[in-house]
């Protein structure tokens, strides 16, 4: 539906777009095309189980000399529990889903849903080695102290999109960033 919805919004805004649903480890097949830059943002690697399948899948999109731009939350976020006070998950949960209840959506934490997720946390070691492993060539890593938006509860905005918890402020990494480029 959302694909539909994009598609003719483009069409009515006459941008040319292609929008295309599948599963994320069969892109290359789906999309049978190379890329200057695969973008990953914030909020989708812990949706995967297998980093490494998603690793190699990234080389298959990107032209030789292509650049993967990725923005994520670190996995020290997610190892808490929702008021941040007790370690309740692993930091590099190896393949073992992570199942959690949640109320609600992210997108509106009000709706009366109750749901049940599996997510899977991958340490940065993990994801770094995934990604070397698959051919790219790491250009830039960078540790970010605060959140794109109010994740957890308590949290305040210190500059614009710039979100951070009272209890930690800036003192830990809420996210990183890397820049990996294909061997030409």
């Amino acid at each position: 539906m959302a694909v539909l919805a994009a598609r003719e919004l483009a069409a009515e805004l006459g941008i040319a777009a292609r929008f295309e649903r599948g599963n994320v480890y069969d892109a290359a097949d789906l999309l049978r095309s190379r890329y200057d830059v695969v973008y990953t943002s914030w909020g989708v690697l812990g949706w995967l189980p297998d980093i490494n399948a998603w690793a190699q899948v990234v080389v298959d999109l990107l032209r030789p000399g292509g650049l993967l731009y990725l923005a994520e939350f670190h996995p020290f976020i997610w190892v808490h529990d929702d008021d941040l006070r007790d370690v309740v998950h692993p930091w590099n949960s190896a393949g073992v889903a992570i199942e959690t209840e949640e109320s609600g959506t992210y997108a509106d934490p009000t709706a009366p849903l109750q749901l049940r997720e599996y997510g899977w946390n991958h340490g940065t070691g993990e994801l770094i080695s995934a990604l070397l492993d698959a051919g790219l060539v790491l250009e830039r890593y960078t540790e970010i102290d605060y959140s794109p938006y109010p994740c957890f509860p308590d949290m305040v905005e210190e500059a614009p999109g710039e979100f951070v918890t009272r209890r930690w402020g800036r003192r830990v990494p809420y996210g990183y960033a890397l820049v990996a480029r294909r061997r030409a």
